[in-house]
């Protein structure tokens, strides 16, 4: 009895340690795999930004990829994981959660952004090519043909009305899908 509580109490321990220390973020790579593990009450410090992925892509003609005022771009498409609830979606939601995921990967690129100082640093961060990944199954799902793409991080102020370029957090280069 006394050797199970002693998991407990190791536990109790550390989030009482942490609560006097202050919360800091998780640098090293082992703590940050442990976070799951301990919960995090930050979502009521306050309202902030709301991080939205947005991409559009062009047919390609050539092989270069330079960005000009070529009337093939689409507009901005806003990428927004939405899913028509359902009774059964409380019993087995895989596809809401994938959604769910795909929102979270999306805030965390944002806070991974706000932590580094440059914007070429970006596209070194697991979560941008994670990011990058996700727009690349969407342009497959949507297209067949080798297409030049690009996608951007706008998070407005929550409740905000209209989005203007003082909320791009994040804007990548053009890069090419290939279908193979």
């Amino acid at each position: 009895m006394l050797f199970n509580l002693i998991p407990f109490g190791l536990y109790i321990c550390f989030l009482l340690i942490a609560l006097i220390v202050g919360s800091r973020s998780l640098t090293h790579p082992w703590l940050f795999l442990l976070r799951s593990l301990f919960p995090s009450w930050q979502f009521f410090h306050r309202l902030g930004r709301v991080p939205r992925l947005y991409y559009r892509y062009k047919k390609s003609t050539g092989d270069s990829l330079s960005e000009d005022t070529d009337p093939q771009w689409s507009a901005w498409i806003l990428y927004l994981p939405k899913m028509k609830p359902s009774l059964r979606h409380l019993f087995f939601n895989a596809n809401g959660n994938l959604k769910l995921l795909e929102q979270t990967l999306i805030e965390q690129l944002l806070q991974e952004c706000a932590e580094i100082h440059e914007n070429n640093e970006a596209s070194k961060l697991v979560s941008y090519r994670m990011v990058e990944r996700l727009v690349q199954k969407i342009l497959t799902a949507q297209n067949d043909k080798t297409i030049d793409y690009q996608f951007k991080i706008m998070a407005p102020e929550l409740g905000q009305a209209h989005i203007d370029d003082d909320d791009l957090v994040l804007h990548s280069p053009i890069m090419r899908l290939n279908h193979e």
